[in-house]
């Protein structure tokens, strides 16, 4: 059962991601500062102090930061990675600089790769498993383990919005299916169910979130391309009136 001393600890998770995202940018804007106030290229104790703290910014750092960034949840190759680094802190590194930092991070579990896209190995399903691995393994675990990922923040949606019965039905749904299937399609639509939650409960309607997933529709899909039409028609199109079930009902995919 989702406790709240389980809250706790994956906010705790998010807030540090967060944090690491702040101080980032604001060595970004320390450097910046810098520039403004000494364009003669003279500067004081204070400046050089400023400097001295942005400098403290390692390339980890960069990176790590890169990908706590919704946008690396679809992966990243080595230039990507490379011109997000340049863009977000203004500082242009080297692809020899890089690639050990990569290594190192993936030594640690901070990220993953997979056909030659690397990819956040954060504290819910990593895009990794579901992006073309038939690999029962995440970082280092089992299926067993990711879903247990992707039911806290499931559950986490559902008591944001103050559903504890959603938040319960939720966690135990997500972490059958997982633990049933292993299939790339099964742990993509796992996901997607989350994703649907949060759509719904931002219409101010938690009730009808989607707190079951039919294991048999699950395995009546034939493609995975089929599935996802259907649950973007579902998630996207359900408006205010939300889904009672996420394959119960909705409009038809064809």
């Amino acid at each position: 059962m989702f406790t709240l001393r389980d809250f706790i600890a994956s906010r705790e998770i998010e807030i540090r991601e967060q944090i690491k995202l702040l101080r980032a940018e604001l060595a970004e804007l320390k450097r910046a500062r810098v520039a403004v106030d000494q364009p003669d290229g003279h500067s004081d104790g204070g400046s050089e102090n400023d400097v001295r703290d942005a400098n403290r910014v390692t390339i980890k750092d960069m990176v790590r930061s890169v990908f706590a960034r919704p946008e690396a949840s679809a992966g990243m190759v080595v230039g990507e990675v490379l011109d997000a680094i340049e863009r977000l802190f203004g500082t242009k590194i080297e692809r020899t600089s890089l690639s050990p930092q990569l290594s190192r991070l993936r030594e640690s579990g901070d990220v993953v790769l997979q056909e030659g896209r690397w990819f956040p190995s954060e504290p819910r399903l990593s895009q990794s498993l579901v992006s073309g691995s038939r690999s029962d393994t995440h970082r280092g675990g089992s299926i067993a383990d990711a879903a247990t990922d992707i039911s806290l923040e499931a559950a986490c949606l559902s008591l944001k919005y103050g559903d504890s019965q959603i938040a319960a039905a939720e966690a135990r749904k997500l972490k059958q299916d997982f633990i049933t299937a292993s299939v790339v399609t099964k742990a993509r639509l796992a996901a997607e169910s989350v994703a649907s939650a949060q759509t719904v409960a931002q219409y101010g309607k938690p009730s009808v979130v989607a707190a079951t997933t039919d294991v048999s529709a699950l395995h009546s899909m034939k493609t995975l391309e089929e599935a996802e039409r259907k649950m973007r028609l579902l998630i996207y199109g359900s408006g205010a009136q939300g889904v009672t079930k996420i394959w119960g009902s909705g409009p038809k995919t064809e």
